[in-house]
């Protein structure tokens, strides 16, 4: 048995046409959120893009991370942390990464339009479809890629950390 010919290899009814339109559990707007909170040095009322990752890279990639439980904003936080308290404004577009709502299948459809149109050999394509299930730093890569190509404004990882990137989709609640 062959791995990626058996469980990767694309077929005919493995094409997503329109993504959000398919997969409606990958989207959602800011209405869908609440309170969220960031643990910093200081409290942030207006995002400073010059300031990102300056004291952690990220695992998610270059942004503003947030988070939904302010617990685990302050386990992100550095040891002094204070919270700054934000909100999406309605109209955000955020993209949902769960493992069990689709995203992996989804992702490797996405991935294999991409390097099929850069004209790439279909096993070498498919061998590393196969390594978008088990390498997170891949799949978050893709995601990216995705996110950016579709023009969302966040990914929410698992609620535990939203990364943003249109700035002025996020509000601050924090007052002065």
């Amino acid at each position: 048995m062959n791995v990626v010919e058996d469980t990767v290899r694309p077929q005919q009814n493995w094409r997503y046409d329109s993504f959000d339109h398919q997969e409606p559990d990958f989207n959602r707007t800011g209405v869908d959120y609440g309170t969220l909170y960031h643990a910093g040095p200081s409290r942030i009322t207006k995002i400073d893009p010059t300031k990102l990752q300056k004291m952690d890279p990220g695992e998610y990639g270059k942004g503003f991370y947030v988070a939904s439980d302010k617990r685990f904003a302050l386990m992100g936080g550095v040891s002094v942390g204070l919270i700054s308290e934000f909100r999406f404004v309605d109209s955000a577009r955020i993209l949902v990464v769960r493992r069990d709502n689709g995203i992996i299948h989804a992702m490797r459809q996405f991935y294999f339009d991409i390097e099929s149109a850069n004209k790439k050999d279909e096993q070498e394509i498919a061998d590393m479809i196969v390594l978008l299930s088990h390498y997170d730093s891949l799949l978050n890569k893709v995601v990216r890629l995705y996110a950016a190509r579709h023009r969302y404004d966040a990914v929410d990882y698992k609620n535990s950390e939203i990364v943003v990137t249109s700035f002025d989709k996020l509000l601050p609640l924090t007052p002065l």
